[in-house]
């Protein structure tokens, strides 16, 4: 008689069928995290089973030994398969690299190897025998060395999948304890069943459950599929940070349903996590239809969206950035996404308000200009009555013979030609700011234009005896501007360093440099430097700001109304360019205008 019927090989028997069909039920969702390794074992549990099935029911030893023989190919697979389980269901994958898996795989071909070897070396197992004493006959054998280095390394790697899949699941938010228990039981159940065996501490002796366990651990993952969605859902990681930040995070799996959403959405929506994960998003969001449909497919998206008012007494609606990133596997299949919500309803507020602001200040401003305008209009015409009949009373003086009153008229005179100076600039500025003033940009030879300046300003530089020197190069060219804005701009600001220098130099210069973009532009630099009295950098900051001075003292000493350089400055901008300071308190100033050398006439 070659075969044996014992009622104990029915365990195998129904370990092997379960196995079986687990791993179609386990096929149906192959596309989900660690469903591969799942499968691979299963089919690993099935041959374990069968083979052992087969190795029980033989009596003839040589038959029992091949069958044994068949059972670690599945034997060594199942540790391996079950660390690759872990590291894919965890989010570890980029470990499951093909050098790792050729690595993990030495152990477990050696061992097949050795196994089916083993009448040369007695390494896997010694004193093979044929035992038949009990109820049903087994063999009997000593195990060698290397079954136990064999079991070391199985333990091993077992215990690094089963470390990964409690630590997950111990950082994990309470919503997945079911899973925690399922996962807990499938890996605590095949330790039992194989230690139980290997020392021999088995309720029915002689006889391996280790696969049955495994079968017992393939129904609870399958039971925990569709309980508690194991492969569909898995917990993401997240650290604290997540819980407590302020942006809404929402993580999809590949058919769009809610895998995790951090407190800030639950909030945002009115909806506890256990309430929302699992279902479609088209479901929790039903509120926003055209959004869902939208951004169904996206996988990849930074846009800003308007959601409705939350009550109907809010006149504001809610914006919200919104970025959307896909979320791969390792073999870079498509495993869900996550969106990241940030609400920035407050700063529109603030941004409108500030528009608003801003607008009103504009408004303001031209308001302003055009008053100035106005006023500096109207003033002009008495004023320049009152210059006219000066100058006949000058004249009149002069031929009296008066000196007093040729004094006092003078006077007169030269207060008018301030005042109208002042009035000038006040209405030049003015139209610069209400955007009226007109640009007559022209061809200037620039040689000629420094010599015209210089020739002026030689006798403003004097008034504090000071020095001008002028640097022109001859070859320096043209500039295409308007030459009155220029001549003007140029006399401010050597007006401006011969009122603070005293005894000292005034140097006036010109060139030509490219742009250091090297884009094919090319500026004119003129320079106006002084050895006077310099400024603060605190002071510089308000160089541009019309009627500004530095202080009391300055401006009682010095004079000036602080409109000079401000004007200069907004010639240069009308023009294209810009003005650059330098200075240095008690040594000295030097301001630059910087004007493009070509522009449209």
């Amino acid at each position: 008689m070659y075969w044996q019927y014992t009622p104990y090989v029915l365990p195998l028997v129904f370990s092997a069928l379960v196995s079986a069909g687990l791993v179609i039920v386990v096929w149906q969702h192959r596309s989900a995290a660690g469903a591969t390794p799942l499968i691979f074992i299963l089919l690993a549990v099935v041959v374990w089973s069968a083979g052992n099935t087969l190795e029980l029911g033989c009596v003839d030893l040589q038959a029992k030994l091949f069958w044994a023989n068949v059972e670690y190919l599945g034997i060594v697979s199942v540790p391996v398969a079950w660390l690759a389980f872990a590291l894919q269901y965890t989010g570890r994958e980029k470990w499951l690299t093909r050098r790792n898996l050729a690595w993990l795989a030495v152990m477990p071909l050696l061992t097949v190897f050795l196994v089916w070897t083993n009448e040369a070396h007695n390494l896997m197992r010694s004193n093979v025998r044929l035992d038949a004493d009990g109820p049903f006959s087994v063999v009997s054998k000593t195990y060698g060395p290397w079954f136990w280095l064999n079991m070391a390394y199985a333990y091993v790697v077992l215990g690094l999948g089963t470390v990964f899949l409690m630590q997950q699941f111990t950082l994990s938010p309470r919503l997945y304890r079911g899973q925690r228990v399922v996962l807990a039981l499938g890996a605590l159940l095949p330790w039992v069943g194989n230690v139980m065996y290997i020392f021999r501490l088995s309720p029915i002796p002689r006889l391996d459950l280790t696969p049955s366990t495994f079968a017992f651990s393939g129904l609870l993952f399958v039971w925990g599929l569709y309980r508690y969605r194991l492969l569909d859902i898995m917990p993401v990681a997240r650290a604290t940070i997540i819980e407590s930040m302020q942006d809404g995070v929402i993580v999809l799996d590949a058919r769009n349903r809610i895998v995790d959403i951090n407190p800030a959405v639950q909030r945002f929506i009115g909806i506890t996590a256990s309430e929302a994960i699992g279902y479609p998003a088209a479901q929790i969001f039903s509120s926003w239809p055209d959004l869902i449909a939208r951004y169904r497919d996206v996988t990849e998206a930074k846009v800003e969206i308007v959601l409705p008012p939350p009550h109907p007494d809010n006149a504001w609606p809610r914006y919200l950035d919104m970025h959307i990133s896909s979320l791969h596997g390792g073999a870079g299949q498509l495993r869900g996404r996550l969106i990241i919500l940030r609400d920035i309803t407050e700063y529109k507020r603030v941004e409108q308000d500030l528009r608003q602001a801003k607008d009103l200040a504009e408004a303001a401003n031209r308001a302003k200009s055009v008053f100035l305008a106005t006023v500096t209009h109207e003033l002009r015409t008495p004023l320049t009555a009152i210059m006219g009949f000066t100058e006949l009373l000058q004249e009149k003086a002069a031929e009296s013979g008066d000196a007093d009153m040729s004094t006092y008229v003078d006077k007169i005179l030269a207060a008018a030609h301030h005042l109208l100076f002042m009035i000038n600039n006040v209405l030049e500025l003015s139209r610069i700011e209400a955007g009226k003033a007109q640009l007559s940009r022209q061809v200037v030879n620039v040689p000629a234009l420094v010599a015209d300046i210089a020739q002026k300003a030689r006798s403003l530089a004097a008034k504090n005896s000071n020095v001008l020197r002028v640097k022109c190069p001859p070859d320096i060219g043209t500039l295409h501007a308007d030459i009155g804005m220029v001549r003007q701009a140029l006399l401010y600001l050597v007006d401006n360093a011969a009122k603070f220098t005293q005894n000292g130099t005034i140097t006036l210069s010109a060139s030509r440099q490219p742009d250091p973009a090297d884009n094919g532009i090319e500026w004119i630099l003129f320079s106006v430097s002084d050895t006077g009295i310099g400024m603060t950098a605190e002071q510089m900051e308000h160089l541009s700001e019309p009627f500004w001075q530095a202080d009391s003292s300055i401006t009682r000493k010095y004079g000036g109304s602080g409109l000079g350089l401000a004007l200069c400055y907004n010639f240069c901008q009308a023009m294209g360019g810009h003005v650059l300071v330098e200075s240095e308190l008690g040594v000295g100033s030097t301001f630059t205008m910087r004007l493009p050398a070509f522009a449209p006439i």
